[in-house]
């Protein structure tokens, strides 16, 4: 029998051809053994990823690995007391964010140098040697960049790129603007084509300036936030102080006025006293 044939119901069907199962070459458990246990010398990090390369791991794989470091190394310092949670205050709202701990913070830069040297080597034609792997990082880092690709192996987009890219947003969102206005906006009985025209583009215009800024404030929503996550309050202050700095605007932060209790009134104080048992009253 044919070996892509099989019996169907005593007839002869053919079979798809099965998909190789790809062998999997890396799993996060050994980035994570290798490069975020301290016991690893720098020597020891260059020369696990040449072999990844040697290995034929490819992309895919590396990237699947790395990100699964990054959660065991997560797991790692919640199992070592890091909640999972903490409060903080921002644009002056009590908030809960994902708190990220030493273990998972060093992770996260290991797998951005672990996928730079590995692309480096394997699309950059980059000469390493044993130069150590934290000058390997900088070498991989430097040979990526005057090839303008990135880890992957992809072009990086040019300023002219972002802005054709920018220019196509740009101009479906007024497309689409548009055509939701003239869905939503019939032509009155008596209204000329050129009015339901204008009244059209204005309402339009108006959904696009209402889109664009639900869309910067979420950017800047999202850049408050990473800026916490990373580096703390602190940090945060001081970057919103550099900006105003640069723009000429003076902003003081000062912390929460902290309440304290009124002083008891007389009568109050006499009222607590005869609530005080005897026996603590004579001492």
């Amino acid at each position: 029998m044919n070996a892509t044939n099989a019996v169907v119901e005593n007839k002869l069907e053919p079979v798809a051809p099965q998909a190789p199962v790809q062998q999997l070459k890396v799993t996060g458990q050994y980035l994570f053994d290798n490069f975020v246990k301290p016991d690893e010398s720098d020597k020891t990090r260059l020369i696990k990823i040449q072999e990844l390369v040697a290995d034929g791991v490819d992309a895919l794989q590396l990237k699947g690995a790395a990100d699964k470091m990054v959660e065991l190394a997560r797991q790692a310092d919640l199992d070592a007391g890091t909640p999972e949670k903490e409060s903080v205050v921002i644009n002056g709202k009590e908030a809960e964010r994902r708190t990220r701990g030493p273990k998972e913070a060093s992770a996260m830069n290991r797998r951005t140098e672990i996928q730079q040297v590995w692309g480096a080597l394997k699309f950059a034609d980059v000469r390493i040697g044993d130069a150590g792997y934290l000058t390997a990082v900088k070498i991989a880092k430097k040979a990526l960049d005057e090839r303008r690709i990135d880890w992957k192996g992809d072009a990086l987009k040019t300023d002219a790129d972002r802005q054709q890219a920018r220019l196509k947003r740009q101009q479906k969102e007024e497309t689409d603007a548009k055509i939701n206005a003239m869905k939503n906006l019939p032509r009155l009985p008596d209204e000329s084509e050129l009015d339901h025209y204008q009244r059209v583009l204005k309402a339009s215009e108006a959904s696009i300036a209402d889109a664009r800024k639900s869309a910067e404030r979420k950017i800047v929503d999202d850049v408050v936030e990473s800026i916490y996550k990373r580096h703390g309050q602190a940090i945060a202050l001081a970057v919103a102080e550099a900006i105003a700095l640069r723009e000429g605007v003076e902003i003081t932060f000062q912390p929460p006025v902290q309440s304290t209790p009124a002083e008891p009134t007389e009568q109050e104080a006499l009222e607590a006293m005869a609530q005080v048992p005897e026996e603590q009253a004579a001492h």
